[in-house]
């Protein structure tokens, strides 16, 4: 370890290499102090590689916490990412010791030793009451990933930075994708199961997002409950290869920190999805496509469902949605084709289910109120509400995974629990900032697509968000 020099009013020393002022910061983050401090030479900090040309503060917290991306669970080091004004980031202060210019680099934490004894006293009951010590890997991960999808909910209620923590997620209840993602980490561990914290762009032009892998076996998986969340039985994200999870290249881009050849070869991802015949309780992701090509096609006044096949799958059921707003059974078949009458007006939804749980895509054919079958192909993709929250005063941002097939988008609000919708804005990109909201009210937001012909998508039941407003 090398220093020269000591700041004296603090009286901790000035490194001139970054790897030594990075083991100072882990050796103090062990036993989880508010505040970590560390100084480093001006000069020095230009050796960072993560984010290099970043500000000071940002430019050596990445280093700290994730330059051996490959070699341990530092995961937990993310919460040291506040500054003294309570935002994202950190403290740089300049200063200068005999001719030497360094930085004094000061990072907050929301929690402290009290917070991670309680949040893991929390995260133990949980895992006694889910019954994991008598699971295999497999089946504590889907207990685990089911808690969280029903319980957490995405930052409501609180500061943004206590929603960035395991605490938020375990304790609170509520988190953004980082506090879900460590959260998670954290269960899983305790549990008994290696889990890996991955973060980086959300989609080609989204902002920062978080997830996990795990590994079962030889080879590890991808899984993300933010996306998943609010419900407690869907599993969109759940145990799937790169090109599922990554909804064949539109999503979840992983950060460089994680696909350097070191990390890829320590932590080698499946090539396939994962399937467990003897696992109850969740909903299997087994198919690369989830039901590939499922689709209908109108002739003669009658639908003709198509779809592929889904590996373990006996039976399909159809569900048809009504205006009532229940999803209604028919009778199940094991044909991977078959045709059902015209619903009359109906019809407002399709889509499949096997006998071991995987639930298709809705699929949207009919308008409420017409005679006659549309034609499928003409209405656009349900587009799926991936992010939201309220981020200042009266005003909610949503972010949502649009589809090529979409012209324009529409955000509806209610204000009574999805009772009632009224249409609030357009929009031509897959994002928007709604303005002009109640602060304390909660609201309730679902998004449609509108096709090149302008058939728009019907609001999806399990398509919303929930969200309280600053």
């Amino acid at each position: 370890m090398e220093h020269c020099i000591v700041d004296k009013e603090l009286g901790i020393p000035v490194y001139s290499k970054v790897e030594d002022a990075v083991n100072d910061f882990r050796r103090q983050a062990e036993n989880w102090p508010r505040t970590i401090t560390v100084c480093i030479e001006k000069e020095a900090l230009g050796s960072c590689k993560i984010a290099p040309g970043e500000p000071p503060w940002y430019a050596f917290r990445y280093e700290a916490i994730f330059a051996d991306a490959a070699d341990g669970p530092l995961d937990m080091l993310w919460h040291y990412g506040i500054s003294s004004a309570g935002e994202p980031g950190g403290d740089a202060k300049s200063a200068q010791e005999d001719g030497v210019d360094y930085y004094i680099l000061i990072y907050y934490s929301p929690i402290g030793n009290d917070e991670v004894q309680e949040m893991d006293d929390a995260a133990g009951k949980i895992l006694d009451s889910l019954g994991v010590w008598e699971m295999t890997d497999v089946e504590k991960t889907a207990a685990v990933y089911g808690w969280f999808t029903g319980n957490v909910k995405y930052s409501e209620g609180d500061s943004h930075n206590i929603a960035q923590s395991a605490y938020g997620a375990i304790v609170n209840r509520y988190a953004v994708c980082a506090g879900f993602g460590l959260g998670f980490c954290r269960m899983m561990r305790m549990a008994g199961v290696e889990t890996r914290f991955i973060s980086g762009p959300a989609s080609k032009n989204g902002g920062v997002h978080a997830w996990n892998i795990v590994k079962l076996g030889d080879l590890y998986y991808n899984l993300d409950a933010t996306w998943d969340s609010p419900q407690p039985k869907r599993y969109r994200y759940f145990l799937t290869n790169e090109r599922t999870f990554s909804e064949d290249g539109t999503s979840h881009f992983r950060g460089p920190l994680f696909t350097t050849p070191e990390f890829l070869s320590r932590f080698p991802v499946s090539e396939e999805n994962y399937f467990h015949e003897g696992v109850a309780g969740f909903q299997y992701r087994i198919s690369d496509t989830h039901f590939a090509g499922f689709r209908a096609d109108a002739a003669d006044n009658q639908l003709s469902l198509s779809w592929s096949s889904v590996k373990g799958a006996e039976n399909y059921i159809l569900e048809v949605y009504v205006p009532s707003g229940t999803w209604h059974p028919q009778s199940p078949r094991t044909s991977l084709a078959w045709l059902i009458p015209s619903p009359n007006g109906e019809l407002r939804g399709l889509r499949l289910r096997t006998d071991t749980g995987v639930v298709s895509d809705e699929l949207y054919v009919v308008p409420s109120g017409t005679d006659a079958v549309s034609d499928c192909s003409a209405y656009p993709s349900i587009p799926w509400l991936a992010y939201g929250e309220s981020t200042e005063a009266g005003t909610v941002s949503l972010r949502w995974i649009g589809f090529g097939d979409a012209e324009r988008y529409f955000v509806y609000l209610s204000e009574d629990e999805g009772q009632t919708y009224r249409k609030v804005m357009a929009a031509s990109a897959p994002k928007a900032a709604v303005t002009g909201l109640t602060p304390g009210s909660r609201y309730r937001f679902a998004v449609t697509a509108r096709g090149a012909d302008g058939k728009e998508t019907a609001l999806a039941d399990s398509n919303y968000m929930d969200i309280l407003v600053l």
